[in-house]
């Protein structure tokens, strides 16, 4: 079936929206062309300016109350004019008296319909109108067995701006319809939602999300900026439109301070204002997210140094406490000392959560295997997954990557942690790779990179709850839980999203509620194309009797240190500041074979100037920097030489013997001056 063409000539903004509702509700497959005045409708009849490359309409609908030229004129000029006298004229009218209906009918009208006073009449009266002016009269019927086209209303020139989710909230049914008919006409393939009442706009927000709300400021449960900041609280990543009457600009403007995208004024809003204004939203709200996220990581990078530093210390005084108490007899009190060393790593996997959140932790790039990291990581999963079953889907062509293995581990850690949150009855976790040769368009990071070779794609996939909708936009936000502060950090996911973005990778996730998720990670592929052979690094050889001096503001961590080194039968001098350290050399006549210092002392001379000092007095003297920052951390952004010892906090005293005796004993290149500042 053909497209309809309707000219509507109504002067009324209200009404003509209200007459095109009518349309779209009976089903008619229709485009309206609307006029305002008599001059106009035959201008656009007779296809004079501007209605040159105007349509012939097959029906006209014609309100009686017109400007420059009165409806019952124009009915006669048009009915008198031999080239438009067959138009099929409908005269709308809000009169019901006979004699006016009768002057209609004199004038040829071919027939009239009431204006709505009842909306669902109308659109009924319109049906009716369609299916027998139209469907019947001016086109010919349907063939048998043949099925009618889906019907449709395409108003005017719509722009497409986007298949836009909106809710709108207005207590007034006429100003609730001309909202709905303004983004109909202004915004193709808009879903729109339509909800009275504030407690009912935050029952929609619970079920689904929108991509913007427009709100009436005057709706009888809120009284003026209590509403903006209800929806605030409810979705807080959604942009608010709010409206006002023309007497209440002030409380539009108070509403843009309180967080409000845009105001616009009732009675003035048009199609193209209406449109620009949720377009401006949208685009504010974004970078206001974009903006407050970058704060917000900034903020986090400084409290997760602060923590690296002072909760690595505490974890290297209580692991190596533990480690100092003999391996006790009693069961009980050896599943004590365990849960000590678990606790530790909880710790450990925390801080480093923290610091890869925060971009304090720079990845430790080398060429990974991603099966081979799965597979050594299966049994620890299948432990932390408890009644889940895990599934391995592997392909057995997959290129390398180009990663920090110890990151990517975590990234695979925390998505089935999550996902074993999600199956509390139990459930399956499917881990698949595999090769992606049409990267997405969105994927900026990837699109970036040189290589032309397909990307590796992890999916780390769920039989579990799902994820809803409503927060499914919130899950990578730092410290954003439904779990509980008591059961979860909420660095999960965002820790998840900062590693593979350090990766220039993409993550990206599908959800739905009943069925399951699935966490999608696109990966780029390693420059080298195959590993280099596994070597087995050789055992450092045992030193003894040598002279350590070891620097640290923890008096705790500089006791437990020096316990573990005197058990090598080291002699082993304390300092809790660069100065004492200072101090100490001077008094001892620089007599040490090593110094292992912490780079983080507060006040005075921190572990990266002390070593600079010392090494200017003693190039060959071996350093071991100590610190809750990771090596190439300290390497890119603190200046620490490379080549130099390392040794991450927390450390075990197994950790700390290897490194010293290490250093002890390793090439005379390492001893070099320290780089000047």
């Amino acid at each position: 079936m053909r497209e309809i063409h309707i000219l509507l000539v109504e002067d009324s903004p209200t009404d003509r929206l209200l007459t095109v509702a009518a349309i779209e509700d009976s089903g008619l497959h229709a485009r309206v062309h609307s006029v305002s005045d008599g001059i106009d409708t035959l201008a656009f009849l007779r296809g004079e300016h501007p209605f040159e490359n105007a349509p012939k309409p097959d029906l006209v609908l014609l309100d009686l109350n017109l400007p420059r030229m009165d409806g019952r004129a124009l009915l006669h000029r048009i009915k008198n004019d031999p080239k438009l006298r067959q138009t099929p004229v409908i005269v709308l009218t809000t009169s019901q008296s006979e004699d006016d209906i009768n002057q209609a009918y004199a004038e040829h009208a071919n027939s009239y319909v009431t204006k709505p006073m009842d909306q669902a009449e109308f659109s009924k009266a319109m049906a009716a109108l369609g299916a027998y002016w139209i469907d019947t009269v001016t086109l010919p019927t349907h063939k048998s067995g043949s099925q009618p086209a889906q019907r449709r209303v395409v108003v005017g020139d719509s722009s497409a701006t986007g298949a836009l989710r909106v809710l709108i909230i207005e207590d007034n049914e006429t100003d609730a319809l001309l909202l709905r008919q303004t983004l109909k006409t202004s915004v193709q393939g808009a879903n729109i939602t339509h909800v009275d009442r504030l407690a009912r706009a935050k029952e929609a927000l619970g079920r689904a999300t929108f991509d913007v709300i427009v709100m009436d400021l005057g709706l009888p449960d809120s009284v003026g900026l209590e509403g903006v900041h209800s929806l605030q609280r409810s979705a807080p990543q959604t942009p608010i439109v709010v409206l006002t009457g023309v007497s209440d600009e002030e409380l539009g403007r108070e509403a843009l301070r309180a967080g409000a995208q845009d105001y616009l004024v009732k009675g003035e809003i048009s199609g193209t204002v209406l449109a620009r204004s949720i377009r401006y939203a949208i685009e504010r709200q974004s970078l206001n997210s974009q903006l407050v996220t970058a704060q917000r990581m900034l903020v986090l990078g400084q409290l997760a140094g602060g923590v690296a530093h002072d909760f690595n210390n505490l974890l290297t005084i209580i692991a190596n406490n533990a480690e100092l108490v003999p391996e006790p007899e009693n069961t009980d009190a050896r599943e004590l000392k365990n849960e000590i060393r678990a606790a530790v790593q909880r710790g450990v996997m925390l801080t480093r959560q923290l610091l890869a959140v925060g971009r304090k932790r720079v990845a430790e790039v080398g060429t990974i295997d991603v099966n081979a990291l799965i597979q050594d990581s299966a049994k620890l999963l299948r432990r932390t997954l408890g009644d889940v079953r895990l599934n391995l889907e592997l392909s057995p062509h997959l290129p390398t990557v180009h990663g920090d293995a110890a990151m990517l581990e975590q990234v695979l850690m925390n998505l089935a942690v999550n996902a074993r949150d999600a199956m509390p009855r139990g459930g399956t976790l499917t881990v698949t790779t595999d090769t992606l040769a049409e990267i997405p368009a969105d994927a900026s990071r990837l699109k970036a990179m040189p290589s032309k070779s397909p990307c590796v794609r992890l999916r780390v996939i769920d039989s579990g709850e799902g994820i809803p909708e409503s927060i499914l936009a919130r899950i990578w936000d730092p410290f954003f839980t439904t779990k509980g502060a008591e059961s979860s950090t909420g660095l999960g996911l965002a820790t998840v999203r900062s590693i593979i973005e350090q990766h220039n990778g993409d993550v990206r996730v599908d959800s739905k509620q009943g069925v399951g998720t699935t966490f999608t990670i696109l990966l780029p592929p390693s420059p080298t194309p195959s590993l280099p052979a596994r070597a087995h690094p050789e055992p450092s050889p045992k030193c003894e009797g040598r002279r350590i001096l070891i620097v640290d503001d923890e008096m705790a961590i500089l006791q437990t240190c020096k316990r573990f080194l005197e058990r090598d039968k080291h002699t082993v001098m304390i300092a809790s500041s660069g100065e004492a350290a200072l101090a100490l050399w001077e008094r001892e006549q620089g007599r040490f074979d090593l110094v292992l210092t912490d780079m983080q002392m507060p006040d005075g001379i921190g572990g990266r100037e002390l070593g600079q000092r010392l090494r200017a007095i003693a190039p060959a003297l071996p350093i071991v920097y100590a610190s809750g920052y990771s090596r190439d951390l300290l390497t890119n952004q603190m200046g620490l030489e490379r080549g130099l010892s390392f040794i991450d906090k927390p450390y075990t005293p197994d950790e700390l013997r290897t490194t010293v005796n290490r250093a002890l004993t390793q090439p005379a290149r390492d001893s070099r001056p320290a780089p000047k500042t």
